[in-house]
């Protein structure tokens, strides 16, 4: 039987400038859903908005009518956006479709959070270590079932892997920081390898995650990673166990 769910998806922020960091403008919040979440998009008091309303999903129809949908912003956002280039926005706008949970955008860069989705959901493997269990009952795609990630415990951490147990990287309680720490120092994790947190000592350096691969990625896109994780909710970690092999280790 056929049933509606309501879009609501409003991309904002001032022209990019290179590092696409933008001067926030004062803001209200809305509720929008996407075909993965709701999510918490700020609309600022000015015209120069991303994505304007699509509404009225039919279901029966849903992958079809969201690559409409998701054409239909991405040709909106290079309207507003002009100095973007199509690779970006495409990235954008699919990361907005992709993002599991919802998402505070408020006081953030929408266009940067779009992105870093686009970098943490479907290129950095992050939900496969950080997310424990990685998929909801009846989601694991390595089972032949449909994907539905772990909403509840997305990016908690609690993965073992050995000795070593992933970290949670959502949103620290009293800071906001992801996993706790400022984008200089997430930044410096994600070059190095360094563990801040000295969880194993006397080894200094990570040792499960792939930090030699992430090393080599702009600042840029490592900055994206960060204001996504700034706009997921805090999680805890669950209880379940590896449903995919651990990435190559260093």
């Amino acid at each position: 039987m056929n049933y509606k769910v309501r879009i609501l998806i409003v991309l904002v922020g001032s022209i990019f400038t290179g590092s696409l960091l933008a001067a926030q403008q004062p803001q209200s919040t809305q509720t929008v859903q996407t075909p993965q979440a709701t999510q918490q998009v700020a609309q600022p008091n000015s015209p120069n908005i991303g994505l304007d309303h699509v509404n009225q999903i039919n279901s029966t129809g849903q992958a079809d009518q969201a690559a409409q949908t998701e054409q239909a912003m991405q040709i909106d956002l290079l309207q507003k956006h002009p100095d973007l280039g199509a690779g970006d926005v495409t990235r954008i706008v699919r990361g907005f479709r992709v993002a599991p949970v919802p998402l505070n955008i408020s006081g953030k860069d929408p266009l940067l959070v779009g992105l870093g989705s686009y970098l943490v959901n479907t290129q950095g493997g992050c939900n496969d270590c950080h997310t424990n269990p990685s998929y909801a009952a009846g989601g694991n795609p390595f089972n032949g079932e449909p994907k539905r990630i772990n909403a509840q415990n997305y990016l908690a951490g609690g993965m073992a892997f050995g000795p070593f147990t992933s970290r949670n990287l959502t949103p620290d309680t009293t800071t906001g920081l992801p996993a706790g720490l400022t984008l200089a120092q997430f930044q410096q994790v994600m070059r190095t390898g360094v563990d801040l947190k000295q969880a194993h000592p006397p080894i200094s350096l990570l040792q499960v995650m792939p930090w030699p691969l992430y090393q080599d990625m702009t600042d840029r896109d490592l900055r994206a990673m960060y204001e996504y994780l700034r706009a997921i909710p805090h999680a805890e970690p669950g209880m379940g166990t590896a449903a995919a092999p651990a990435p190559p280790t260093s």
